[in-house]
């Protein structure tokens, strides 16, 4: 299960040069959402996806704590965007990947859900939650930069993952 508390703090520790005031215009939130974060809540998934998106910074590292904390992949840009959407459609992609050769009754089986919802996902009319991208994680071994952004190395215990986080 993703630890929100780490999370956020791995957050909050890369913007320990900042005042809370600076880190909400930034993200473009309110002051009382920084303050939720810091007490309670972790960042919304948009926030932290135009952040990893605006510093390079590796999803696997953010979420996990593993690896080193920027993806050399990652270019470091601004999205155009205020708060970039996932690419349902390709995280999606790959996630239904994961389960190459079978049928969408058996996928939708070993998740415990129904084959329609399984169907929505492939057609991209809904996203993966995180609940299930995190099974995904774990059954197969795959990395979140790859799920989440098709990053390479695709699994985990590359030499990428022994590089020490920064």
């Amino acid at each position: 299960m993703i630890d929100k508390i780490g999370v956020t703090k791995r957050f909050l520790d890369f913007h320990s040069e900042m005042t809370y005031i600076e880190i909400a215009k930034e993200y473009r939130v309110s002051l009382v959402s920084v303050l939720n974060w810091r007490n309670r809540d972790a960042p919304s998934w948009k926030t932290l996806k135009y952040f990893c998106d605006g510093h390079g910074i590796s999803w696997d590292w953010l979420l996990d704590g593993q690896g080193p904390m920027v993806h050399p992949a990652k270019k470091k840009k601004r999205p155009r965007v205020k708060r970039p959407e996932f690419s349902t459609y390709r995280m999606n992609h790959r996630f239904l990947k994961l389960f190459k050769g079978m049928k969408i009754c058996e996928i939708a089986a070993e998740l415990g859900i129904t084959g329609s919802v399984v169907s929505e996902w492939r057609h991209g009319k809904s996203q993966v939650p995180w609940k299930r991208l995190e099974y995904a994680v774990d059954k197969f071994n795959v990395r979140w930069d790859w799920l989440i952004d098709g990053l390479e190395p695709k699994y985990r215990d590359s030499e990428y993952d022994k590089m020490p986080p920064r």
